[in-house]
């Protein structure tokens, strides 16, 4: 795998976005790492999930951080009700805690996301994993580094050594009984996952279950500033947040050269699950 590269910046017009979210995403950071050691508050939320105060710590911070710093923006997080419109251009849209029950049980998979959308574009990405300490930063025009360096996808095509992560939750459901070629990789956090390979220490993502877009704009943004390719898992373009507020059907991100095999498996895949439920 080709993790990193030594391109030059090409642009700097998203610079101020990616300096904020940076700054605050490891103010966050510092406080996930203290209250999981501390003073972590679990309970849950109407549909059964948990959250924790680590959630609503950073989700403060992050949320504060970007109304002061773009006021006319629209900010849309997964732990704040959904605003009334989403008419503006520019939407932030915010998981402040990816991950919770990877974090509440003292894992270290967890991140935060905070990605911006222009005109339904993913534009600006940053992804911290406080644990790890492995700061992900990205921006349309000026590429994706890993704590500082330039980095972007693994070249090639896939192949039977190949990284491929799913979600942690679809391996323990059984998805991975399905592979044939080539072997899975278990991982919490989804904009985890997708920074991963936006920076080439793994090679991509697939996942067949609907994907909130919390979890998935910053990723997005660091795999296509780093020249990678991200879609459904229907092979259609993600857009930001998606049509009704709804979600995606699955997605798949890579390098550019894999891109149709990791496609072709998502659809195989499919085929095989809905295969083994109506058997």
């Amino acid at each position: 795998m080709n993790a990193v590269t030594q391109s030059a910046p090409r642009s700097n017009q998203y610079q101020q976005e990616l300096q904020t979210a940076t700054s605050l995403a490891h103010s966050a950071g510092e406080l996930l790492r203290r209250l999981q050691k501390e003073q972590l508050e679990v309970t849950f939320k109407a549909a059964g999930e948990i959250v924790t105060n680590a959630d609503h710590g950073s989700n403060a911070i992050i949320c504060a951080g970007l109304a002061a710093a773009f006021p006319g923006d629209i900010i849309f997080s997964e732990e704040t009700p959904a605003p009334e419109s989403f008419a503006g251009p520019r939407v932030w849209i915010v998981d402040p805690l990816d991950s919770t029950s990877n974090y509440a049980s003292g894992g270290t998979e967890y991140s935060i996301s905070i990605g911006l959308a222009v005109q339904g574009e993913p534009v600006v990405g940053v992804v911290f994993n406080p644990a790890r300490n492995e700061m992900f930063a990205g921006c349309a025009g000026l590429g994706t580094s890993l704590n500082g360096i330039p980095a972007r996808p693994s070249v090639g095509p896939m192949h039977k050594n190949s990284r491929l992560l799913v979600s942690s939750k679809e391996w323990q459901r059984g998805l991975g009984r399905f592979a044939r070629a080539i072997t899975m990789y278990p991982m919490s956090s989804m904009a985890y996952k997708l920074a991963r390979v936006a920076a080439g220490l793994d090679d991509a993502v697939l996942s067949l279950k609907a994907r909130k877009p919390w979890g998935s704009c910053a990723g997005a943004a660091l795999v296509l500033a780093a020249g990678g390719c991200i879609t459904s898992a229907e092979g259609q373009p993600l857009r930001f947040p998606p049509p009704a507020m709804g979600t995606f059907p699955g997605l798949v991100a890579c390098g550019r050269w894999k891109h149709d095999d990791v496609l072709k498996l998502a659809r195989s895949l499919r085929s095989a699950v809905v295969a083994s439920k109506s058997a």
